[in-house]
This record gives C-alpha cells, structure tokens and sequence, in this order.
C-alpha cells in the first residue's frame, strides 16, 4: 500500500496514490485505504478514510477503462480529513471492509431467500 496516513492535530493527512478507481471521475466522496500503521504487507494497520472530492490536495486523472467504464487515477497530497472521516476502526480497515461485505452479502442472501419464499 503506497497511500499513508498520519495524525495531526485535529485528523489525519493523506499522501500517495490510488489508480483505476472505477467512477472516482465523477464522484462527490472517495473511500480511501491508506496506510496508518505496520508494514507494507501487514494486513493491520490499514485504515478506511471518507475523502470529498474537492478536498485540497486530491488530484484526479480521469479516463474510460477498456470495458468503458470511467475511472480516476488520484494523486493525494497532505489531503487533510477530519477525525470524523475515519471509517471504522483505525488500522482496522481491512477486517472493517471483510465484515461489511459479509453482511451485505449475508442481508442479500436471506433477501432473496424471503423473495423465493413469498413466491412458493
């Protein structure tokens, strides 16, 4: 991960790079992961942030995938976000992420489980 973060005094400053972000051309919010501690390859210590699209420092190279889809290269550079930008737990992100996938995936699964019932 070449994204960090690090703490300031009031929140957290984001520098690095994130690419192929699909439709981050045209969004209004940007989940970012970075780095807020560990190692390069340690799956702790990644943590979630919640960046504005305008936020100072967040550059973004926008261009059409293959498949053509919109995608953004974004280049952030001491990007600050507040402290109430974190999403989750801090140097959590990755076991964050897993588990709100989970759930959704689960939420889905016993949505279409009551669809198929009601249809019986």
């Amino acid at each position: 991960m070449l994204t960090a973060a690090g703490a300031d005094a009031d929140g957290y400053v984001l520098n690095g790079a994130k690419i192929v972000v699909v439709h981050g051309d045209c969004a209004d919010l940007l989940l970012v992961p970075a780095r807020s501690s560990g190692g390069q390859r340690d799956p702790d210590g990644i943590s979630l942030f919640l960046v504005g699209a305008d936020a100072a420092g967040l550059r973004r190279r926008a261009y059409r995938t293959q498949d053509g889809l919109r995608a953004a290269d974004l280049h952030l550079d001491g990007v600050h976000v507040d402290k109430e930008a974190l999403i989750g737990p801090l140097g959590g992100g990755c076991q964050f992420w897993r588990a709100q996938r989970t759930s959704h995936r689960r939420a889905r699964r016993e949505s279409v489980a009551a669809c198929r019932h009601c249809w019986i």
